[in-house]
């Protein structure tokens, strides 16, 4: 049976309605609480993983508070190699462009690009 793995790094961000729709699905949820402690999971194949929000970013992957990062974007790393499905948001997002290779870093705006704190929907630019 098809499992909705979830990642997650600070309470109040939890798989809310992928929560639901995985189960409508009949997928089984297991969630994991890495800022409790709990272990990075084994995945596979016919896993999806989802990758949640927290207040930390890709600058804080060699930060001691958070010393599950680099597994996780190792485990990231691993679900790309192998075709895994991810769903990265928020934090989710910055960890698995950063473990596809992709460069990280703050929103800046205006003429002097001043740095901009990012929360919420906003629009994305290549």
């Amino acid at each position: 049976m098809a499992r909705l793995i979830v990642l997650q790094h600070i309470e109040r961000e939890g798989p809310g309605l992928f929560e639901k729709i995985a189960l409508e699905r009949s997928m089984n949820v297991n969630i994991f609480r890495l800022y409790l402690g709990e272990p990075i999971p084994n995945i596979y194949k016919d896993d999806l993983l989802l990758v949640m929000g927290g207040s930390m970013g890709v600058s804080d992957i060699s930060n001691n508070m958070y010393p599950w990062l680099l597994d996780e974007v190792n485990l990231l790393k691993n679900a790309l190699k192998n075709n895994i499905k991810i769903i990265g948001i928020c934090l989710g997002a910055q960890l698995l462009a950063y473990a596809a290779g992709g460069k990280v870093e703050p929103l800046s705006i205006g003429h002097r690009m001043k740095k901009k704190a990012e929360v919420g929907w906003g629009n994305v630019f290549f």
